[in-house]
């Protein structure tokens, strides 16, 4: 788990359990105490909240912690709020929690943060926001990054977000500048809810002990216990002193905003003075007025701005430190000039212009989450050579060259092995496509060769110069040669065709296809069917290459918008499975310990292939042997099973087949045949496969423990074990 820093937004580690729960961070020096942590909390598993999976701390306060996570079904980040533990089992923390939520839950407007989810596991209370990539008012505030007209502008934002609040019937009663969010574009979201009250749900006693919430600082009069009920008026005068912070940088101390920055127009000295008032019936009477004051004031700042031209000082470009030589070096620079190490890169979105320090974290323009971006352009860029290769068999060598275009320009250093296979790529398409021209250059001439010889012999047998003289053949013989004998042309057999070359790695395709967003959204009978066909031909890719040809007529059917239907789902799905266990007995054969084992299991599953009379009884017979297979690699290799390792092996936890070829029982069999062959591919260094395979098939195989649809469950199992196997073999798509 890891913390972000609230000063330079760096990913800082948190200290482990039972350490002092201080935090230092190692880029800005800032030092800051978990108070969560100090009271004993403990940290949630980052699968703990179900769909979502917890990356950082992104804020915490004496009540609950915000985390930033990751929304498994779509893919995006988001914002996890949870109330501490020491509060769960007090009913009133409970409840004020509750409410945050409900306030969200009722509120849709583009100035307040949006709730999406709520929940509890086990004694944890939480709800699920969107994440709001920028600062906070407080942090602008405080490195003196705003000008009056942002200033201005962020009050009108936030006039918005409370006039829409105020119509719900809903009270913030803590407007401060660190509740609210500034994004990189400049829009304001309203957040932290947390002591919010429902003006037509609460009775006057329980509004009038709530009176005393608040941050002192930016409190009304009515909210320091005088027992008045609060209404919207008390959020008009914490946005008032809001404003004035912002505008100076200091609270108000009874001066105007003016005198302490020249800047600032006397007409916002009456706005903030008049938001301010000690009495609420002279205040601003709901945010909409305040926000068309705001508004006037926002129009004669522009009417103010002159055009006169000015010679403006000479400002030094902005540079980065090499981390290698400490050089100072332009930010437009990518490499340092004097020992050539790599420093900066442009952001991975293609429609952003920032350019990045290496091993920063986020985008300092658009405020993407740059390992996020390159894993997205890594599989744009892999999907361009796999349409490059799909028009090179077509022989479209000009929307091959292209494709190769588009990924050769890629000019990330991290993407270089991509850009050279695409400039390999590109120089074998154009040698094929100089030899195509030659080969129709070569047919014109004979063609022309051809036409003029025929035009010639025509030529000169119309003039008679072909005309010869022979002597009458001897009497008594008939005439069996004709007069103008000419030699007969035997035809000669057509020269054998060469057999046709391999398919194209059918495999590679079906790879780089499993990696897009898109598949998923395919019907699981359609994968469920692509995923036999893999297998096939995964494990005869050693063989005539008829199954990695019937994998390519699949996918390209895919393309084509015809997705294949399977006659027979549990034949296919035998086959595939029978294949797949032979591929795993050679495999697991190497290992001297599982040799005898696997030898022994090997004749057994023929033997039973053998008896089977029915597809479903093969299905059976290989769905148990797969799972068999991969139970005796997991005791043979492992000293000491986990919990997970157990209950993966207690076979007494199966469902047993309601009838021969169950989908369901055969669906339980490969989801953890599935998950045993990651454990065991996992500790062996020469079979390890890549994060990102590792991350894509945690995230099938969770969907599949999800899903109670045995298709679907079958579908990302046999994914799972097709895409693993396939990652080990050599010339793999994920080497």
């Amino acid at each position: 788990m890891k913390i972000v820093c609230g000063k330079c937004s760096s990913e800082i580690e948190l200290p482990k359990a039972g350490d002092e729960p201080q935090v230092r961070c190692p880029s800005c020096g800032a030092v800051f105490r978990m108070p969560s942590l100090a009271d004993g909390e403990e940290l949630p598993h980052p699968d703990t909240f179900p769909g979502y999976r917890v990356v950082a701390i992104v804020g915490y306060g004496g009540m609950g912690t915000v985390y930033r996570a990751i929304q498994l079904s779509m893919d995006r980040e988001i914002a996890i709020k949870v109330l501490l533990r020491k509060y769960a089992h007090v009913p009133r923390f409970v409840t004020r929690f509750e409410r945050e939520a409900s306030a969200l839950a009722v509120l849709s407007h583009p100035n307040i943060v949006g709730v999406i989810d709520r929940g509890r596991v086990d004694d944890m209370y939480y709800f699920v926001m969107e994440y709001v990539h920028g600062r906070t008012l407080r942090y602008l505030i405080r490195n003196e990054q705003l000008d009056v007209e942002r200033c201005v502008d962020s009050a009108i934002q936030i006039c918005r977000a409370l006039s829409a609040a105020h119509a719900a019937g809903v009270v913030h009663r803590d407007i401060k500048p660190s509740n609210i969010l500034v994004t990189e574009a400049g829009a304001v979201k309203v957040a932290d809810f947390g002591i919010v009250h429902m003006i037509d749900e609460e009775g006057k006693a329980e509004q009038e002990r709530r009176s005393r919430l608040g941050t002192a600082k930016y409190m009304a009069p009515e909210q320091r216990g005088t027992g008045e009920v609060v209404d919207a008026r008390a959020d008009i005068f914490g946005l008032g002193v809001t404003l004035f912070e912002t505008l100076t940088g200091v609270l108000p101390k009874g001066q105007p905003p003016s005198e302490l920055n020249a800047d600032v127009p006397t007409s916002l000295d009456a706005i903030v003075a008049q938001a301010t008032k000690a009495d609420r019936e002279e205040r601003f009477q709901s945010a909409d007025a305040m926000r068309e004051a705001l508004e006037q004031v926002e129009r004669e700042l522009k009417l103010d701005e002159t055009s006169a031209t000015a010679v403006l000082p000479k400002v030094a470009p902005p540079t980065l430190a090499c981390p290698s030589c400490g050089e100072a070096v332009p930010i437009e620079e990518s490499h340092c000039p004097k020992c050539g190490a790599l420093v900066a890169e442009p952001c991975y979105r293609a429609d952003c212009e920032g350019v990045n320090p290496v091993g920063a974290q986020r985008c300092g323009r658009c405020g993407g989450h740059l390992e996020l971006l390159r894993r997205q352009r890594r599989g744009e860029l892999e999907a361009a050579l796999a349409d490059a290769d799909a028009h090179r068999a077509s022989r479209d060598f000009q929307a091959a060259l292209a494709q190769l275009r588009t990924v050769e320009a890629e000019g990330h250093e991290c993407f270089r092995s991509l850009c050279e296979r695409a400039g390999e790529l590109a120089r074998a398409v154009r040698r094929e496509r100089r030899a195509v021209r030659v080969g129709l250059a070569a047919k014109g001439l004979a063609a022309g060769l051809i036409v003029a010889a025929s035009v010639a012999i025509f030529w000169a047998a119309e003039r008679g110069l072909f005309r010869t003289h022979h002597a009458p053949p001897p009497e008594g013989l008939s005439s069996a040669v004709p007069p103008h004998s000419a030699a007969v042309a035997v035809p000669t057999p057509p020269p054998k065709q060469p057999p046709p070359g391999p398919p194209r790695d059918a495999l590679t395709d079906y790879f780089v296809a499993l990696t897009s967003t898109r598949w998923a959204k395919h019907p699981p009978e359609v994968r469920l069917a692509v995923a036999c066909d893999a297998g096939l031909a995964l494990a005869d890719s050693r063989n005539d290459g008829r199954a990695a040809a019937g994998l390519a007529a699949t996918l390209d059917a895919i393309r084509r918008g015809r997705p294949p239907a399977i006659a027979d789902a549990r034949k296919s799905l035998a086959a595939s499975l029978d294949a797949l266990c032979t591929m795993l007995f050679r495999t697991l054969r190497r290992d001297r310990l599982l040799a005898k084992p696997v030898a022994k299991l090997a004749a057994q599953h023929a033997k039973a292939r053998t008896a089977a009379a029915s597809p479903g009884l093969r299905l059976d017979a290989a769905a148990s042997t797969l799972y068999t297979a991969m139970a005796t690699a997991e005791i043979g290799q492992s000293t000491t099973l986990d919990a997970s390792a157990r209950l993966l092996l207690l076979d007494a936890g199966f469902v047993a087949p309601r009838s021969p070829g169950d989908l369901g029982h055969a669906a339980d069999r490969v989801v953890r045949a599935a998950t045993l062959l990651l454990r065991y591919l996992g500790r062996h260094k020469q079979m390890r496969a890549t994060p990102e395979l590792t991350d894509d098939a945690r995230r099938r195989l969770e969907q599949a423990r999800q899903s109670t649809d045995d298709t679907v469950r079958l579908a990302c199992g046999l994914e799972t074990i097709v895409e693993a196997l396939g990652a080990t073999r050599p010339g793999a798509a994920y080497d």
